[in-house]
């Protein structure tokens, strides 16, 4: 059998049952060795979780966090997902944007003296 034929027989169970499998499947999935946290890193995430439980007004919604990721560029290496920050415009590709200054400047007192 096919893992598309499983996955078929699968989404074909009531949704109870395609609960309990994925629960099942969930439970017995090992993950690869370099997947493991850290101690260092298992403590940081704990704290982390910490403090979004206490403050969670400051919780950024999946959409905004979605979107961010979106306009950087990304790559997968392994089970990594590296993101590189959003390359900056140059400063003509700035400049262009801007729209042009309708006001005009003062006269500067003393700016072409020669003295």
């Amino acid at each position: 059998m096919t893992k598309t034929e499983l996955a078929l027989q699968a989404l074909a169970l009531p949704i109870e049952e395609q609960l309990d499998l994925a629960q099942e499947i969930w439970e017995n999935v090992s993950p690869p060795p370099d997947l493991r946290l850290s101690d260092d890193l298992r403590d940081l995430l704990e704290e982390r979780r910490a403090e979004a439980l206490a403050h969670p007004e400051d919780a950024v919604p999946w959409e905004e966090v979605r979107a961010r990721l979106l306009g950087h560029p990304a790559r997968k290496e392994g089970h990594r997902l590296i993101v590189e920050p959003k390359p900056r415009p140059s400063l003509l590709e700035l400049l262009a944007t801007w729209e042009p200054l309708d006001e005009e400047f003062p006269e500067l007192d003393g700016l072409n003296d020669q003295n």
